[in-house]
């Protein structure tokens, strides 16, 4: 069982000439500078034991945590005059829990599980784009449940050490961040759930041909094999990606669509 509370100073450089600072926000940022300070608590357990509930062995922990970030400063480039920088000031709480499981079935068979929830909201932030505040809004660009789970068959076979995974991640929705406006949204990017396979030979037999190599290891990856169609980071544009009337509109990048790796190594 551990406790464990911190506070950690982070210096930022925040803007550096040519660029010039919007009059509207910078005479107390000038005559102020704070470094972001991270105040944080946790709290949490692990376990591991052999020959329980009919498995070989079993490992989990479970862990939480109250995370507050202060003095948060976040540029904001405008579209309409690229040299000018405005910001955007906040205080930010994070609070959730992280658990693993994993189990070693028995010598072939294993498995785990690793889910994480968050909760993450501004407890005061202020957009020196538009003068307004956003208090009490969700954080952006931060899952708020995660889930890893997959299996692992493992074999010896004849001088070659085979190793299959297949595994699930899911990726819950997170928020959006309006460059519009310089400040967080309540609109969501939705979740996506993608399913992997990997196989790996580990080769040792090699070496009673070619003394020289200890070990020859094929690896082959296919990623997203269901072909998922899904954006892995979205946001609203203030129009200086593609001017025109583009402000206000969603851009997104599509995630990787299925995918397949291969990769050899040689031991010498």
């Amino acid at each position: 069982v551990s406790l464990i509370h911190a506070q950690v100073l982070i210096l930022v450089a925040h803007c550096s000439p040519p660029v010039s600072l919007d009059q509207r926000c910078c005479t107390s940022f000038l005559s102020r500078p704070k470094p972001i300070k991270s105040t944080d608590y946790e709290f949490g357990f692990r376990i591991s034991r052999d020959q329980l509930f009919g498995l070989r062995k079993i490992f989990a922990s479970v862990n939480f945590y109250n995370d507050v970030l202060s003095n948060e400063t976040i540029p904001v480039t405008l579209s309409n005059n690229p040299t000018v920088t405005t910001f955007g000031y906040g205080k930010a709480t994070l609070t959730g829990i992280n658990l693993s499981l994993h189990a070693n079935i028995n010598q072939s068979w294993s498995s785990f599980v690793n889910a994480s929830y968050l909760h993450g909201y501004y407890n005061d932030y202020y957009s020196t784009t538009n003068n307004q505040s956003y208090n009490g809004y969700p954080v952006t660009d931060s899952p708020y449940l995660t889930l890893v789970s997959g299996v692992r068959y493992q074999r010896y076979f004849h001088g070659n050490n085979f190793v299959l995974n297949l595994w699930d991640q899911y990726y819950g929705h997170s928020y959006l961040f309006d460059n519009n406006v310089g400040a967080p949204t309540r609109q969501k990017i939705p979740g996506y759930n993608l399913l992997n396979f990997s196989l790996t030979v580990d080769n040792i037999g090699i070496r009673r041909i070619i003394p020289s190599v200890k070990m020859i290891t094929l690896s082959l990856y296919l990623n997203n094999i269901l072909n998922r169609k899904y954006n892995a980071t979205e946001y609203v544009t203030s129009g200086g990606y593609f001017g025109g009337n583009s402000a206000g509109a969603i851009l997104a990048n599509p995630g990787s669509p299925r995918s397949v790796f291969v990769d050899a190594k040689v031991r010498f």
